[in-house]
């Protein structure tokens, strides 16, 4: 999922990225035999072959170094949020609440979140939506699962500012097969969601990692936890009705109770990002949007 740091956290992303397009000579590669090998398993896993050959044409795919290296050299987990609990994404907060209130009312009488909760998640994903990401998300996806190949591993690996590098031999091999492994699943996913709700793949963007939509799910998030928040019959996270839905429902099913304490709630929220920084925002930034003053 996409995550934003502070002001000091930030200024550190973009050097990251700098050095990305300064040592990198190209982000992406139109070369397409990177992905014959994901094509091939594709298919083997019940796919049509025409589909395939359709969505991984030149002119919808590319090999994305930036999106596969930034899992290399960025640590989500220890980013700072509290930026979030400046005055201006409280009022934000409490302004989107009375704008989508039939929203907010469906998800408090389906699955029992209060609005300040839900709102205070979306503000740190995406800013209410302000920033979804821009990624190609086929892209991003099948250039990640494509690490399981050695000679593509190896390619990335020189590709990593030395120094900026957390992973070396037979550390950096196991994670970008756990990651290769993670990706091609979400792969499928995507795939599954933009044929049942005939999306062009092509057009279906969101983070480096493959995160969509307003609340950020990555795509096997979707069919589990998504819900269709305007009964208009289909899910679309970039509807703020089925955002506020999904993220109600995601809450939910992770266990969130009203009337649960604190510590409880907390290892809800961990269960939507694995960060404590993130989950203690979330839960300040609601206390602060719920405040009647």
């Amino acid at each position: 999922m996409k995550r934003e740091p502070n002001m000091k956290s930030l200024y550190k992303f973009f050097v990251i990225i700098f050095l990305i397009f300064s040592f990198i000579p190209s982000l992406s590669h139109a070369d397409h035999s990177y992905f014959e090998y994901i094509k091939k398993k594709l298919i083997k896993d019940g796919f049509d072959k025409k589909y395939i050959e359709k969505i991984y044409s030149p002119e919808s795919i590319t090999f994305e170094f930036g999106s596969t290296i930034l899992f290399f050299i960025v640590s989500e987990y220890k980013l700072d949020y509290e930026k979030f609990l400046d005055s201006e994404f409280v009022l934000k907060g409490k302004k989107y609440i009375k704008d989508h209130k039939t929203a907010f009312s469906y998800a408090k009488q389906n699955f029992n979140v209060p609005p300040e909760i839900i709102t205070s998640i979306l503000i740190v994903e995406t800013k209410l939506g302000a920033f979804t990401g821009n990624k190609p998300v086929l892209s991003s996806l099948s250039s990640i699962a494509s690490l399981e190949n050695h000679n593509i591993q190896k390619m990335v690996l020189k590709s990593i500012p030395s120094r900026k590098n957390r992973y070396t031999g037979k550390k950096f091999a196991k994670r970008a097969k756990n990651r290769a492994d993670f990706a091609y699943e979400e792969l499928k996913k995507l795939l599954n969601f933009a044929i049942e709700y005939n999306h062009e793949t092509s057009e279906i963007t969101g983070s480096y990692a493959g995160a969509v939509g307003i609340p950020q799910f990555m795509p096997s998030n979707i069919p589990v936890y998504g819900r269709d928040g305007d009964m208009d019959n289909k899910i679309d996270l970039l509807n703020h009705n089925d955002a506020i839905a999904s993220v109600a429902n995601y809450l939910k099913m992770h266990g969130w109770c009203e009337n649960c304490g604190e510590d409880k709630k907390i290892s809800v929220i961990l269960k939507y990002n694995k960060s404590m920084p993130y989950a203690k925002t979330v839960t300040n930034l609601s206390k602060l949007i719920g405040d009647n003053n």
